[in-house]
């Protein structure tokens, strides 16, 4: 795999360049590298938020049991059919699906993720990956450096995208189908409801594909305890309905994920 390096400063854009301490530009605006291997590249303007630590380990623990793999095999089908040579994971989180393109494919990868307690969890999991704290509506990237950006479960910076993207490069969005997960929904909501889809306004890309997979899984008390503190629902449902979630033994819940593939054009 070919060294090289697309990240800029957050401050005034120009290249990083780096050592085993920090990355550091020719305007000589220094980021320190962590212990942990990651660097933040937030600048002072923008507050670190994403997944609180409560969030992080819930969806640690979740990963572990691999309820999603109908998911992550279909990203690394995908990856593995493009063959790009430089990946960005925009909103990489914990790096459940970042580990997988990290054991199997051959690809210089680029994680991005606001929480500091995901990077730090992600970076363990897959040392080769470049695991970096940033805003995805902002990253520290050169233009036009990227062969294909992955945002997964994320929230998509559509423009940001078309910016970092070779020409001709690929964007594959995944997240869920109106059905994802209706039945733990059913379970805290009086009235449960089916995910709104929203089409994506993708100009200066071309949709390639747009389709469904989904499964039902079983899941124990201990799942669906890290699965609903892992999703926003864990926020908005009444505590009646937490109530229920918590002391149910055992459920046979709905995974369905739909995936977007483009094309910058």
């Amino acid at each position: 795999m070919r060294s090289v390096n697309i990240l800029s400063c957050p401050n005034c854009g120009k290249e990083l360049c780096h050592n085993d301490k920090s990355y550091y530009c020719l305007n000589n605006h220094h980021f320190d590298i962590a212990k942990e291997g990651y660097v933040n590249l937030l600048v002072h303007t923008q507050k670190p938020t994403g997944d609180n630590k409560e969030m992080v380990m819930a969806r640690r623990e979740f990963f572990k049991g691999d309820h999603y793999k109908i998911l992550k095999d279909e990203i690394l089908k995908t990856t593995k059919e493009l063959a790009p040579e430089i990946i960005v994971d925009a909103g990489a989180g914990e790096g459940y699906y970042t580990k997988a393109i990290s054991d199997h494919c051959d690809a210089l990868i680029y994680a991005f993720d606001m929480s500091k307690n995901a990077i730090k969890i992600a970076k363990k999991k897959a040392p080769k990956v470049h695991y970096i704290v940033a805003n995805v509506f902002h990253l520290p990237l050169i233009s036009e450096s990227v062969d294909l950006v992955l945002s997964v479960f994320t929230p998509l910076a559509m423009k940001e995208n078309h910016r970092i993207l070779k020409k001709g490069a690929y964007l594959l969005k995944a997240g869920p189908a109106s059905d994802h997960l209706f039945e733990m929904k059913a379970l805290v909501y009086d009235a449960p409801y089916l995910n709104p889809i929203k089409e994506i306004d993708h100009e200066g890309f071309e949709k390639l594909r747009d389709y469904e997979i989904k499964e039902v899984i079983t899941l124990s008390n201990d799942d669906l305890k890290n699965l609903f503190t892992m999703t926003p629902y864990v926020h908005s449902c009444p505590s009646s309905g937490k109530e229920r979630l918590f002391k149910t033994d055992e459920l046979k819940v709905t995974i369905a994920f739909r995936l977007e593939l483009f094309k910058k054009l």
